[in-house]
């Protein structure tokens, strides 16, 4: 886990991952594009990647790098489903 806040998440955390980031990632991403294409690219981020829709640099599925981390990807997409 980095030191970075995970809103208070204390699971198995990817290395260099946290939700603080991934927040900040969906509010720059909100800035330059409307509500549907936000909605769009958060749906395409964090869905099930393993048809490798997105190189695994800009998924957000974590558990497909590791299933022990199915419930930090959880917690991940309803805070970032929160500021998206």
């Amino acid at each position: 886990m980095t030191g970075t806040s995970n809103y208070g998440f204390s699971g198995d955390v990817p290395e260099g991952v946290s939700v603080e980031q991934n927040v900040q990632i969906a509010q720059e991403y909100q800035k330059t594009h409307t509500p549907a294409e936000t909605l769009q690219w958060f749906f395409d981020t964090v869905r099930n990647n393993k048809d490798g829709h997105l190189p695994t640099s800009e998924s957000m599925d974590y558990k497909q790098t590791d299933p022990k981390y199915a419930d930090f990807g959880n917690f991940n997409y309803t805070e970032g489903g929160n500021y998206a």
